[in-house]
Parts: structure tokens; C-alpha cells; sequence
């Protein structure tokens, strides 16, 4: 499966409350094609998409996704344990 098919199925799950926080980048470009209100764009911020999404995630009832790709992911290895251990049930992380 390809990046913008997995985009692509990701985004058709959306329900009208979901939050998504995408990381900079092709992974933006490809949720902006499914735009919508709760997309929020991490531009030029290389990493900063989990820390964001934990920020949301612990202050919302609303589930919150974070597409991510592989090199943001592994500029944030810290917030990614972070994020396991506060065991957030409405935190989804994508990569």
C-alpha cells in the first residue's frame, strides 16, 4: 500500500470530531488533500506532530491522529515512550 492509498483510507475513517495532526511535509500535503476543519498542518516543525497530538490528547474527549512520517518519527523517540506510557486511549499514532 502506498503512502496517499494509506492517506487516503485513513482519512475516509474519520469521524466529523477527530482531530488530525499531520507531520510536515508529503504526509501534509497528502491530508491536505482530504481537508477538512480539525486537520492541523505541523510545517516546518520536523518531529513536533506527536508532542502536539499528546498536548491534545491529554486536554480532549475527541480522538486525536497523528500521521507522521519516518524521519519525523524518529526525531521525537522520546515523546513516542512518552506517548506509550501515559497509555492515552484516544491518541492514535500513525507512521
Amino acid at each position: 500500500m502506498t503512502r496517499s492509498e494509506s492517506v487516503k483510507e485513513l482519512m475516509g475513517q474519520m469521524l466529523d470530531d477527530d482531530i488530525v495532526i499531520a507531520s510536515t511535509g508529503y504526509i501534509a500535503r497528502e491530508v491536505f488533500r482530504y481537508d477538512r476543519p480539525l486537520n492541523f498542518y505541523v510545517m516546518g516543525s520536523m518531529g513536533a506532530a506527536l508532542g502536539i497530538g499528546l498536548g491534545l490528547g491529554m486536554n480532549v474527549n475527541q480522538r486525536v491522529f497523528v500521521i507522521n512520517g519516518d524521519g519525523s518519527a524518529l526525531m521525537s523517540l522520546g515523546t513516542m515512550i512518552t506517548a506509550k506510557s501515559l497509555k492515552l486511549t484516544n491518541l492514535y499514532h500513525f507512521i
